[in-house]
């Protein structure tokens, strides 16, 4: 069996996804991992066109699945032209870099890996992806003892080399089914499935320690689905007594897996998930209707990549943001085909699912007749996909699953159901254009993130100059990247002073010049304006404040920060009635925030209104009792002894 270079760069897309980091970066599991994900997919898929003679100059695929990816691509890029965020729907936030790039390479890694027609080479993938998981795997366990290998995140639950532990499952959920089909393969030597064996088991602790129960249930799914593929082989050539044997050994597996969950303290996620208010679990429900009305209101194209986060605020109600609040902004559907639906539209959703059934006969064909390694490639295909129906696309990993799909396909597709697609001219000249783009924009964006982490770490340590230095020269190295923006405003904004604000209202500006609704920005922007305005005490400051926060008001209604600066900005002019109204209903968007409750307060007490200042003063203190504001009006209110 040939190996070629091409399937040695293409085993490392699932390696730079999962375990590539950068200590040094104030993001140390995204852009590092975007880049090594980006240029080692493109480099494979280079060398895999690589060559003169006539195989070079064809690739067969699978007819009616690349039939659906083309008419999926087509839909995509449409969605994109039409998006809610022009230039990010393109090339993704900073954050998830899921944008229409990421969906483009994602096809390509599905042609590649049915380029990759000789076993030595799908052996190297295929390989490369266990030792993933056991890499992973010891990351984890060393993590479940108590030692980080390098102590960058803090979680009451495994996150290893990937930063999340939602990532963490679904790597696993991917990973450890395909290292338990090489270990249980005989045509595997004995030495390769003893390390795939190691490999399969760190990678259970991982799986199990993560608490990722999106993962649990694709892996159980794709289980079951095994046993369904495989009942009649398996009643057919098992004795009664191996039956029993059998049946011994699962329920053996069960109870390690419920052993290891006690363990790793996830045991008690499991019947959280049916606990109103608590994150993930039944909180997926009320996640799902936002986004069902995004897909009403934008049932054609969508709002395009990366758009769901600007219509959020438009689309949740008042008793989703009671309940969950906005800590962190939504920014997916937290469904993999509600977040298609919602990005590309009911059109997008249809010839997606035409892409995921027109893969899902390869799947169930391998997990029917497959030898074990590739099976356990379909089981963890179908485990990563079933799991991604409760959380989303991940940029990081999608392409390396991708590529075992199409190498799965390549295996166990007939000649009838192939077509041999000829390779366009200057491909390869296309191909190495484009990994050079991602290496200049991946390394750029490193840099940024780099120096971001020095800015913040400068400004928290009271080294203000240096911190806003170190900002510029983020700022310096990848000037489109919004999240380096409002990291730079943050540190601008520290010297307190009216130049310092407006230079990082500057940033602000420069941020939303990318993106133009981006809510973080936007609300970013109106508190530094508030800031600006109670340092001058300029009328027209405030004016432009309350304009501002008018109109970022008028696109996110039930945002209580929002609201409740915007209610600052009002008082501040005079406009006391619509101050009394953004309150009240900042108030009752945030039942755990005393301040629109103390802000009533002070203005009813200096309109007068003694009842509804002492009511609001008590309903400050009731939130919190340590309002320092509440009780000041309070001690006001009382009469003198």
């Amino acid at each position: 069996m040939r190996v070629r270079p091409a399937a040695v760069v293409l085993g490392c897309v699932l390696a730079a996804g999962v375990l590539v980091i950068d200590p040094d970066g104030w993001s140390p599991f995204g852009p590092s991992k975007w880049l090594a994900v980006t240029v080692s997919a493109l480099l494979g898929a280079l060398l895999a066109f690589v060559g003169r003679g006539a195989g070079h100059r064809t690739v067969r695929v699978a007819r009616r699945a690349i039939l659906a990816w083309a008419a999926f691509l087509a839909w995509v890029v449409v969605a994109a032209a039409f998006g809610v965020d022009p230039r990010l729907a393109w090339v993704g936030t900073p954050q998830r870099h899921f944008g229409a790039l990421t969906w483009m390479l994602c096809a390509l890694m599905f042609v590649v890996g049915q380029r990759l027609d000789d076993d030595g080479d799908a052996r190297v993938v295929v390989g490369s992806a266990a030792l993933v998981c056991g890499i992973a795997g010891v990351w984890s366990v060393a993590e479940l003892c108590g030692w980080q290998p390098v102590a960058l995140a803090s979680s009451d639950r495994l996150v290893g080399p990937t930063g999340s532990a939602a990532y963490l499952g679904a790597a696993m959920a991917l990973l450890v089914p395909l290292s338990v089909g090489i270990a249980a393969d005989a045509q595997w030597s004995l030495r390769a499935r003893r390390l795939a064996a190691l490999c399969a088991a760190s990678g259970l602790v991982a799986l199990i320690g993560s608490g990722a129960r999106a993962a649990w249930v694709g892996a159980a799914a794709a289980a079951v689905l095994l046993v369904a593929a495989r009942r009649r082989q398996v009643g057919a050539r098992v004795s009664v007594t191996r039956r029993w044997r059998l049946g011994a050994g699962v329920g053996a597996a069960a109870a390690l897996v419920v052993g290891l969950a006690v363990l790793t303290g996830t045991a008690g996620r499991v019947p959280a998930a049916f606990t109103s208010g608590q994150p993930g679990g039944l909180s997926r429900l009320a996640e799902w209707d936002v986004a069902a009305r995004v897909v009403w209101d934008h049932p054609l194209t969508g709002v395009g990549p990366e758009g769901y986060r600007v219509v959020f605020g438009r689309a949740v109600d008042a008793g989703y943001q009671r309940r969950y609040g906005r800590a962190v902004l939504p920014d997916r559907a937290h469904d993999s085909l509600l977040d298609v639906a919602v990005t590309t539209g009911l059109p997008g959703l249809a010839v997606y699912l035409a892409v995921l059934a027109t893969v899902g006969r390869f799947v169930w064909r391998a997990l029917r007749r497959a030898p074990p390694w590739l099976a356990g490639v379909a089981v963890g295909a179908a485990a990563y996909n079933v799991g991604q129906l409760l959380l989303f696309p991940l940029a990081e990993i999608e392409p390396g699953m991708w590529l075992l799909v199409g190498l799965l396909c390549a295996r166990v597709v007939r000649d009838e159901e192939t077509v041999a697609l000829p390779v366009p001219r200057g491909a390869q000249v296309a191909l190495a254009a484009a990994a050079g783009v991602a290496l200049v924009a991946g390394v750029r964006s490193v840099g940024a993130d780099r120096h971001t982490r020095v800015a913040l770490d400068d400004a928290g340590s009271g080294r203000y100059t240096a911190g806003v230095a170190a900002a510029a020269a983020a700022v310096s190295w990848d000037p489109t990247d919004i999240v380096v923006r409002l990291n730079a405003a943050e540190v601008d904004a520290a010297g307190a002073s009216p130049a310092d604000v407006h230079r990082a209202l500057g940033q602000i500006s420069a941020g939303l010049a990318v993106s133009g609704h981006d809510p973080v920005l936007g609300e970013e922007g109106g508190a530094l304006r508030i800031e600006l305005a109670e340092l001058t005490g300029r009328d027209a400051d405030w004016r432009s404040a309350q304009a501002d926060l008018r109109a970022l008001a008028g696109r996110d209604p039930r945002n209580p920060q929002v609201l409740l600066q915007l209610g600052v900005a009002d008082a501040a002019v005079g406009d006391n009635a619509e101050a009394l109204a953004e309150w009240t209903s900042a108030a009752d968007l945030a039942p755990g925030d005393s301040a629109p409750d103390s802000n009533l307060a002070v203005l009813y007490a200096r309109l007068g209104d003694r009842s509804a200042a002492q009511r609001a003063a008590l309903a400050a203190l009731a939130r919190d009792p340590s309002d320092a504001q509440a009780r000041a009006v309070l001690a006001q209110l009382s009469p003198n002894p």
